[in-house]
């Protein structure tokens, strides 16, 4: 077993000579059984995603099971990624090892920018932490029209008129490898938190090398202020507020998108269109909440994990699951929970 990044060990536990007896071994009242290693590695790991304490957050790896450690590893050192920790044991007889990385609820809030099972789309997201794919809420009456303005003008005089949404609409825009990548996506009518995706993803739909070009294009469509047009076509709106102003303040940001049944261009830096980052993990990307499992068996009761395995589609969903759930490790619990 190896340390998943650089931290301080907070607490460990050599492996006792008691793995086969009660209570390691639940079958210790039969003969030649096995049980489980008692030995573990608590990790504290501290990074920044972003700025100010708000971007500052810990979490914590756990290795348990473990037959011997490390001889390196001692409790307040610190350990760097892939240094050795120790050596995998048994877990009821069988050759295994518990892994888990969790943090409190402050540190999740952090993580997430929030405590609520949706993001907040009458808001634009957070500012201070921004970073992957860049997206946006459509709200319904956005209007596509036909093409952007040849002078990047917010006027829409000489443009024809495509379509006008009757239903929120949710843009997401990946910079990547010199391409600009756009999808879009409505929420599914018939399944709750499903969000379906509305035609083929649009490839550089503004522009070959969409992305080698941010530079170009700022110049060009945003000459008073190129500093801040850049952060516009980078993150659909102005992050730095404090050091660049966009002139003229209503600048627009042109760029194609798919509604249903076609594509069209509307201005993304419209105020009503608000604005995030993968740092506000969209709930409409399929990140979501799970805050419904309060019981101390340290055991799995969630009725929302319990439907997404009925439905079979537990497996597409497990990697964007933010679980909130006690457990043993919680300090105000431990003697309620092995107590007896």
């Amino acid at each position: 077993m190896r340390a998943i990044a650089d931290g301080t060990v907070v607490s460990l536990r050599k492996s006792s000579d008691k793995r086969d007896l009660a209570p390691f071994n639940i079958n210790a009242d039969k003969s030649n059984t096995k049980g489980s290693n008692d030995g573990y590695v608590l990790i504290k790991h501290e990074t920044e995603i972003g700025s100010g304490d708000e971007g500052k957050v810990a979490f914590y790896s756990l290795y348990m099971h473990l037959k011997s450690l490390a001889e390196t590893v001692k409790a307040g050192d610190k350990v760097y990624r892939k240094d050795p920790l120790g050596l995998p044991g048994m877990v009821d007889g069988v050759n295994a090892f518990h892994f888990q990385i969790f943090c409190d609820d402050d540190n999740i809030s952090k993580l997430t920018g929030r405590k609520t099972g949706e993001l907040d789309i009458w808001k634009n997201g957070r500012t201070d932490a921004v970073y992957g794919d860049i997206h946006f809420y459509l709200p319904p009456q956005t209007k596509f029209y036909d093409k952007a303005p040849a002078d990047n003008s917010i006027s829409t005089t000489g443009l024809s008129e495509l379509y006008t949404s009757n239903v929120p609409l949710y843009a997401s825009m990946t910079l990547a490898q010199g391409k600009c990548t756009m999808v879009t996506r409505q929420k599914n009518t018939q399944t709750d938190g499903k969000y379906d995706l509305l035609g083929e993803p649009l490839v550089n739909a503004d522009g070959d090398d969409y992305e080698y070009n941010l530079y170009k294009t700022a110049m060009r469509n945003y000459k008073e202020s190129p500093s801040a047009g850049f952060e516009l076509l980078r993150f659909g709106r102005v992050i730095n507020t404090d050091h660049e102003t966009l002139v003229p303040a209503d600048a627009p940001l042109w760029m194609t998108v798919n509604y249903p049944g076609g594509k069209g261009v509307i201005n993304l830096a419209d105020s009503s269109i608000k604005k995030f980052s993968d740092a506000d993990f969209p709930h409409w990307t399929g990140w979501q909440m799970v805050d419904d499992d309060s019981d101390s068996n340290s055991q799995c009761n969630s009725a929302i994990i319990k439907k997404l395995h009925e439905v079979g589609d537990f497996d597409n969903q497990c990697g964007k699951l933010i679980c909130h759930f006690p457990f043993e490790w919680e300090k105000v619990r431990s003697t309620s929970v092995f107590r007896g």
